[in-house]
């Protein structure tokens, strides 16, 4: 089955590099947490919402998952959800960027409806 936000878990990977790269699909109106896990031996995965992919994204303006390591983003129901989520009409979009080459393998916790 494709990615949905009818699912519990909506699981993915991107490749990220030093060019900013949109995550595809961004996290759904009932996504409640995110769960990015960095599998790169050495390289640094930086993960963002921002307006376009014009800015640089670095370890000084973005969350630095290090190497070989995961981050959880729980920030609870629709109404707490950071701007760029499905219904906040909002233009900001989440992004990863990394040192170098590396693989981020994404996972959405989606809620019952929405």
């Amino acid at each position: 089955m494709a990615n949905s936000k009818y699912q519990p878990f909506t699981g993915f990977s991107v490749a990220a590099t030093v060019v900013e790269t949109a995550l595809n699909p961004q996290p759904y109106a009932n996504t409640h947490t995110i769960t990015v896990y960095n599998s790169d031996a050495v390289q640094d995965v930086f993960l963002r919402w921002q307006d376009n992919a014009a800015t640089a994204m670095t370890a000084a303006n973005s969350v630095t998952i290090p190497a070989a390591t995961a981050l959880t983003l729980a920030f609870g129901p629709e109404s707490k959800a950071p701007v760029g989520s499905d219904t906040n009409n909002a233009t900001n979009t989440l992004f990863v960027a990394a040192t170098g080459n590396a693989t981020a393998y994404v996972t959405y916790v989606n809620g019952a409806s929405s």
